[in-house]
Parts: C-alpha cells; structure tokens; sequence
C-alpha cells in the first residue's frame, strides 16, 4: 500500500494549480480515503489533493452533493486521527479556505 500515498502525492502536485473544477478526481480520490480510512499516510494525501481540488473559486463550482462527500471524509479522517496535528492542521486550513470562499 506504500504506493497510494506517493499516488496521492502526484495528484497534489498536478492538481496544485488547476483552474477548472475537476469533481471526477476528487470522485476518484475520496473512495481511496474511505477504504484506507485508518492509513495516517493516505488520509494526510489525500487530504491535500481534496484540498487544491476545492480551494477558491473551484469549490464554488463543484456541485453541492460532492462537497457534501468531500466533508464527510474529512471529518472521517479527524476522527480516526484526532491527535495527529497535522491532519488537524490540513483539515483546517481546508475548512479555512471553504469560509473565506462563501463570505
């Protein structure tokens, strides 16, 4: 399984400066982080690929239903790793970024 997480790498990388709302990524991404909920590595990935797919403007594209599936696999992750700082810290910097978007 070492290699999700450098899968998940990659796709941080590409996805670090898309410009149009790509959902049929994070749609194959958040069942990778359903099935490996308990794997710190692939949820921290994960996490920040979720991340660069729904910062800003691409969020507010993504319909509502994905943002829904997106949200509850990040709260799955805080609760299977509620001490981990920095998938508390990724977390919030992903909930951040969500409210400044629709303020």
């Amino acid at each position: 399984m070492e290699y999700i997480p450098r899968i998940l790498y990659k796709i941080f990388m590409m996805t670090a400066h898309f410009e149009v709302p790509r959902p049929d990524v994070i749609k194959l991404i958040l069942p990778v982080m359903n099935v490996n909920s308990k794997q710190s590595p692939i949820q921290l990935a994960g996490t920040a690929c979720l991340y660069n797919l729904t910062k800003g403007q691409l969020g507010e594209q993504i319909h509502p239903h994905v943002l829904r599936d997106v949200v509850h696999t990040t709260l799955t992750a805080m609760s299977n790793f509620p001490s981990h700082a920095q998938t508390v810290e990724l977390m919030s910097v992903n909930c951040n970024n969500k409210n400044e978007s629709y303020a």
